[in-house]
């Protein structure tokens, strides 16, 4: 089988030959080796003095390369590849780049200062923000839909187009995250803000961003699917149970769980679902979704986690991922890990199960930390084999540590 393949049989749960390897936010762990690699092409076609106006069909190629260093220094491929929108020829139109010691600065004809696209991204929402849940027009203005067909022709999702040419079919394609409704609406209001609206049961404002939210990643979805992308990864944050009631979340977030995974599937994309947070009683509601698979945070913050009882409660036909502590990978603790590995596998029993994170991985992790992860998932991943090549696994991983 090929990664693909492997992949795609898993979220059908249909017999495959090995669990996949498919670790959550690789967009996140490669960024910093893709993010220097694009300053380095730039800096070798162009050098570092002077500013350089950015050219599209340049810029593109150029990120294309810079993808294809980043995976290389990463090392070990998961079975899936993740694409999501970039520049297109409107962003790139009156830009200037520099190159300025290890920054990478754009300038563009519609913002102030320049960006560095070195630095790392800017954290995501906020405790609270001025927007006015009442006023739908604010809404419509803060949450745009446009068509899938405007979207294709903005060129935004040209990179995501070479980079699946160019793996020709060999892995699985899936979205760099898009939120459900709920997770939506705090990027939109704030903590506080959702809180609020909770608080005071405004299930017509509440209902009106999510249906926004709904519409507009739809045409994500669309647009996204016409490219090649065959998988969407959808992000539930915030409706867990050491937030939010059973009552809050049945009337709020689940029902648009549900929508999202059936918009998905509407757009003929395996949707995968992660939950982040304490489950608790959701999981029942979760595994009732007939999403393409679950995936959940590891265990942490006064909350536990694990896949055993998860697949006790989902049954064995569901698809899981893998919730493996990031800072396991971190350490880069090879033993630890290893352990780890065969535990889970063990614990998901006989169900369709893929290795994954429970969390991004930190921003400083080495990235031959996460090729260790995905060799040793392939070096276990098949339980007769953990019987027999258990003492040849445990010598390999030994000398692994050792060598680092």
């Amino acid at each position: 089988m090929t990664s693909r393949e492997r992949v795609l049989a898993y979220l059908s749960r249909a017999p495959h030959d090995g669990r996949p390897v498919l670790p959550i936010y690789p967009c996140l762990y490669r960024a910093p080796a893709e993010r220097m690699a694009l300053r380095d092409l730039y800096a070798e076609r162009f050098g570092r003095n002077g500013s350089i106006p950015v050219d599209f069909d340049t810029h593109i190629a150029l990120r294309m390369e810079a993808r294809l260093r980043a995976d290389a220094r990463v090392g070990e491929d998961p079975d899936w590849i993740d694409v999501g929108f970039a520049e297109g020829p409107e962003d790139c139109d009156g830009a200037h780049l520099q190159v300025d010691g290890t920054a990478l600065l754009w300038s563009g004809p519609r913002q102030d200062d320049p960006i560095d696209l070195c630095a790392p991204p800017p954290t995501v929402g906020a405790w609270h923000t001025d927007l006015d849940p009442t006023d739908f027009a604010a809404i419509d203005a803060a949450l745009p839909v446009p068509e899938p067909q405007e979207l294709l022709a903005s060129g935004r999702l040209e990179l995501a187009r070479r980079l699946i040419e160019h793996n020709a079919g060999e892995r699985f394609v899936v979205s760099q995250p898009l939120g459900a409704p709920f997770w939506s609406a705090y990027g939109l209001l704030g903590f506080q803000g959702l809180m609020e609206l909770i608080a005071r049961g405004d299930y017509v404002a509440l209902r009106y961003i999510m249906e926004r939210s709904l519409a507009r990643t739809h045409s994500f979805m669309m647009a996204m699917a016409r490219v090649g992308v065959e998988g969407v990864f959808v992000e539930e944050c915030l409706a867990s149970d050491d937030i939010i009631s059973p009552t809050a979340y049945q009337r709020y977030a689940l029902p648009y769980e549900c929508r999202i995974v059936e918009t998905a599937q509407l757009c003929r994309l395996k949707p995968v679902l992660y939950f982040c947070g304490g489950v608790g009683h959701r999981l029942t509601h979760l595994a009732s979704l007939e999403a393409g698979a679950l995936a959940f945070e590891e265990s942490k913050k006064g909350f536990r986690i694990d896949i055993g009882n998860v697949r006790t409660v989902v049954g064995p036909k569901v698809p899981l991922l893998g919730n493996t502590d990031v800072m396991l990978i971190h350490r880069g603790d090879a033993m630890a890990l290893e352990t780890e590995i065969r535990r889970q596998a063990e614990a998901a029993g006989s169900g369709p199960f893929a290795h994954s994170f429970g969390s991004p991985l930190p921003l400083d992790t080495p990235p031959e930390n996460a090729a260790l992860f995905a060799r040793l998932v392939r070096e276990t991943r098949d339980s007769h084999l953990f019987r027999e090549r258990g003492s040849e696994l445990s010598t390999v991983v030994v000398s692994h540590s050792r060598n680092r």
